[in-house]
């Protein structure tokens, strides 16, 4: 069963989920923002396929129990996975990529919430581990590919 959460509650969540997915777009990562609001005892481990998120746009939020239930629709414009064939090398592919995804938003105090149980974005590892695709795709392509979303969505 869902609850209407007060408007202070709803905007407390929106406020951290905003702050968490803009530390964790790829043309202005910021990992110390991340360790704080997505630390959810997990112990920042890397997960894959990962995604380069470029813009979001939020949501309606919803409320279960004490955690409130964020969404919205995200623009990515890569993805890295693990190569199944090579070990210790990773398969990348330049894509744009549009998606509804939902995360817990749950306070953790009266002045801090976290942003757990979702997608989380990033590339990890380096272009000389990994192979990108489409031929010419690289890291550098696709932060500028993020940044031109990014631009055309301010």
């Amino acid at each position: 069963m869902t609850t209407s959460p007060d408007s202070a509650t709803v905007v407390a969540a929106q406020h951290a989920m905003r702050s968490f997915l803009d530390a964790s777009r790829e043309t202005q990562r910021n990992q110390a923002a991340l360790d704080s609001l997505g630390d959810c005892g997990d112990d920042d481990q890397a997960y894959f396929p990962g995604t380069l998120l470029a813009g979001y746009t939020l949501l309606p939020f919803e409320a279960r129990g004490d955690t409130i239930v964020g969404r919205a629709e995200v623009i990515t414009v890569a993805e890295q996975d693990v190569d199944r064939r090579v070990s210790d090398r990773f398969v990348a592919r330049e894509r744009i990529r549009r998606d509804v995804l939902e995360w817990d938003v749950i306070p953790m105090d009266a002045d801090r919430w976290v942003v757990c149980n979702g997608l989380r974005f990033g590339y990890r590892g380096s272009d000389s581990l990994t192979t990108w695709r489409p031929d010419g795709a690289s890291y550098a392509s696709a932060r500028r590919l993020a940044d031109s979303i990014a631009a055309a969505g301010r």
